[in-house]
């Protein structure tokens, strides 16, 4: 459910607080049986509950959700990880590691937030935010 300020057509204020003119898109879910083999690139928010191999490029926010594997070169504006999230990360805005979250390899963002019991292997960059590559 969306909420709206009267009179406000400014971007967004915070979670959960949109503009009348900002769309909200649901996102496309990777169920838990299914697995892809191969390169997925999108402007919406992506959901993996089951297992992705390749490559991730997505133009919004990718979510492995608990039980979910990422095995990837992965791109997105947000990358929120409660599964396994492995390779090469670039987030143009933030990352989360939430706990049981695995992450291994290395990532480059400009704000990162690893929650208590989250694991992270590998090398983690804080850099600021730079002109995002096209997919």
């Amino acid at each position: 459910m969306a909420l709206f300020r009267n009179g406000d057509k400014s971007k967004s204020k915070g979670p959960g607080l949109l503009s009348r003119n900002q769309v909200v898109q649901p996102p496309s879910i990777i169920g838990p049986r299914t697995r892809i083999h191969g390169t997925i690139s999108g402007s919406g928010p992506l959901t993996v509950q089951g297992l992705v191999v390749g490559k991730v490029a997505i133009r919004d926010r990718l979510n492995v959700a608990t039980g979910g594997r990422v095995q990837a070169e992965v791109e997105a504006e947000r990358v929120e990880i409660h599964g396994t999230l492995e390779g090469a990360l670039r987030a143009h805005e933030w990352i989360r590691i939430v706990e049981p979250g695995h992450f291994e390899g290395d990532a480059i963002c400009p704000q990162a937030r690893i929650g208590l019991g989250a694991v992270i292997r590998g090398g983690l960059l804080i850099r600021a935010a730079g002109r995002r590559r096209e997919p």
